[in-house]
């Protein structure tokens, strides 16, 4: 495997949670299939929020300019096998930077959910 980009992220729960309580949260960060997995649980979409953050790390997209459309990198499965799929301008800089599969760990504890992403050299 020929590493392009690591990331990591953490999140505290009780924020999250604090966040999915607002009508706004789910729909600006989650595409429909993601709210549809997390079924308004936050500890779901904890460790989600974590993986996208990370994910966006390990893309180390120097060029991108603007703000991180966060719904075009969707995390899909479960904890133990999430899969990333990314979208539109997203995906282009991503196949243009040379990004290959991206492979996503999560878990989440009493107080925090944790990702880490690889980035694969296509």
């Amino acid at each position: 495997m020929n590493i392009r980009g690591v990331g990591i992220d953490v999140v505290d729960l009780a924020r999250i949670e604090r966040l999915a309580s607002g009508s706004s949260f789910a729909g600006h960060w989650f595409t429909e299939g993601e709210r549809t997995e997390c079924a308004g649980a936050s500890v779901e979409y904890a460790w989600r929020f974590a993986a996208k953050e990370a994910v966006w790390k390990a893309l180390s997209l120097a060029d991108w300019d603007g703000r991180v459309p966060w719904p075009w990198i969707e995390i899909l499965g479960t904890r133990d096998a999430a899969s990333v799929r990314l979208e539109a301008d997203v995906a282009a800089a991503a196949a243009e930077a040379g990004v290959g599969p991206i492979r996503v760990s999560c878990s989440v504890g009493s107080r925090a959910g944790i990702a880490i992403a690889i980035a694969e050299a296509d």
